[in-house]
């Protein structure tokens, strides 16, 4: 007669296949309800595959192959959504695409990611807009990006030159006088710089707390010394874009009728480059209709 009960051994091997089975089950469910810790031990894994492949997306987006970009940001965001760096890259992508709706949406995005540092997507949008001729939209997103842009020099230029296309010339003065103020301020320019150091900071790094406590300062530090000031006002007189931005001035003036004004426009760009042809045209043509206008006022 056989005895049909298990032995020791089949009951050791018994125990091990549910303990087994157990611990694949609780492992499964585990993973299902997804605990804090088991994601944050997954995150450096995933972080470290979306960098890799926006590191490769941005290869891809310096050598023009705009397709494959986009492939690898967005493979990028289904790992980590949000890693901002890639959907803003993912949103230039689809702008050299001529995808401009993708585009903005792309950048909303972004902005969503990164709410507190917002002027990179507000230049982009506003480039769109502009691409697009959609001026006051366009010049909504510029004037943002100048209450936002730690330089905002160029944003109020743009900003202006689509007020004067829009025939509003007292906001594109005030916005081409914003532009040379932000251009031709040593101090500004200097805290523009520290601005753009800190939004490449980690919020909690040494660097970052140093850059807050040096834009606490109201006057250039002792290290800037004469000797810098005086390099900085040497090159603004043969700074072709403050020369633009007095042309454009100068044109602002000439379509609201203050023909004096204009010819000083136009001689400030020409002193800081002579050979600029738009400006001396205009400013030939102005100076043409101002000695009409004098002689019409001067005959019986």
């Amino acid at each position: 007669m056989h005895n049909n009960q298990p032995n020791i051994e089949d009951r050791i091997i018994a125990f091990a296949v549910i303990g087994f089975w157990s611990i694949l089950i609780l492992f499964g469910l585990i993973s299902f309800a997804a605990p804090a810790w088991l994601v944050n031990l997954s995150n450096p894994g995933k972080h470290s595959e979306a960098l890799d492949l926006k590191h490769m997306g941005d290869q891809l987006l310096r050598s023009k192959k705009y397709r494959q970009a986009a492939a690898n940001y967005k493979r990028a965001l289904e790992i980590k959504p949000d890693l901002n760096a890639a959907a803003g890259n993912l949103g230039i992508v689809y702008s050299k695409l001529g995808r401009m709706e993708d585009a903005l949406e792309t950048f909303e995005y972004a902005l969503a990611l990164n709410p507190e540092i917002p002027h990179t997507s507000y230049h982009n949008m506003a480039e769109i807009y502009e691409k697009t001729n959609r001026l006051d939209e366009a010049c909504h997103y510029y004037e943002l990006c100048t209450k936002t842009e730690p330089l905002p020099a160029y944003a109020y230029a743009k900003a202006g030159a689509i007020h004067l296309k829009r025939k509003r010339f007292a906001q594109a003065i005030d916005a081409f006088n914003n532009s040379l103020d932000s251009r031709q301020s040593m101090l500004q320019l200097y805290r523009g710089m520290l601005l753009k150091e800190k939004y490449g900071r980690s919020n909690t790094s040494d660097e970052r707390s140093h850059i807050d406590k040096l834009l606490e300062q109201s006057s250039l530090p002792g290290a800037l010394d004469a000797y810098d000031t005086l390099v900085f006002n040497w090159g603004l007189k043969w700074d072709h874009e403050i020369a633009k931005t007095y042309s454009y001035m100068g044109n602002a003036y000439t379509q609201s009728g203050n023909l004096n004004q204009a010819i000083s426009n136009y001689k400030k760009a020409l002193k800081i480059w002579p050979e600029f042809r738009d400006a001396k045209q205009n400013m030939e043509i102005v100076a043409n209709l101002r000695e009409q206008f004098q002689q019409k006022q001067q005959s019986p």
